[in-house]
């Protein structure tokens, strides 16, 4: 059970970073006010150090209930920072398709910044509290990680931690050679 949560939040973890790294959503926040690209950078740079001691919370959950509610409110961090993501991704599309728009219109708005839009400078202020927000409970976690205890765990010891909370393999075949109460119909087999 803790290698499928470990694999789970692992794949969370590496959409967020492909969106992260998104080359749309890059250019976008580069438009916006405020340093929202070097937050997300930052923010990068914290999921990674946090990413690093998944396997040992992994194993650590199990028997520590402090790691299990700090990976439950991991999950619920990963899970906020994908909606601001999408809400990043969402307006960078919005922002692109008004400025194709106001150039097959010929407008003379085509030609202010992404960045002094109205809609965008509303979006920005709107997003500032939501960053704020993802930026400190992120803190909160790697400050929580470090009251914890949570270790890196090299790639061979976490799978062989993993393997030891494998249960053991199941099958059909009797392991035992010899089956009781069959003795007439094993007799019968043996005549044919």
């Amino acid at each position: 059970m803790a290698a499928a949560g470990e694999i789970l939040l692992n794949a969370f973890f590496q959409v967020l970073f492909g969106r992260l790294a998104s080359r749309n959503l890059l250019s976008f926040v580069r438009q916006l006010q405020g340093g929202v690209d070097s937050e997300l950078k930052n923010w990068e740079k914290k999921l990674k150090m946090i990413r690093a001691v998944l396997c040992d919370a992994e194993e650590k959950q199990l028997t520590d209930e402090a790691v299990k509610m700090w990976l439950d409110e991991l999950q619920d961090l990963a899970y906020d920072t994908e909606d601001i993501l999408d809400e990043f991704a969402t307006q960078a599309l919005e922002s692109k398709l008004m400025a194709q728009n106001h150039d097959s219109s010929g407008e003379v708005l085509s030609f202010i910044p992404a960045g002094l839009n109205p809609n965008a400078i509303m979006f920005n202020y709107s997003m500032g509290s939501k960053i704020k927000d993802i930026t400190s409970r992120l803190e909160q976690l790697c400050q929580e990680r470090i009251e914890l205890g949570l270790q890196r765990i090299t790639g061979e010891a976490s799978s062989t931690a993993a393997a030891a909370h494998l249960r053991p393999p199941s099958s059909s075949v009797p392991t035992e050679r010899e089956v009781f109460g069959r003795e007439e119909d094993k007799a019968k087999i043996l005549d044919m």
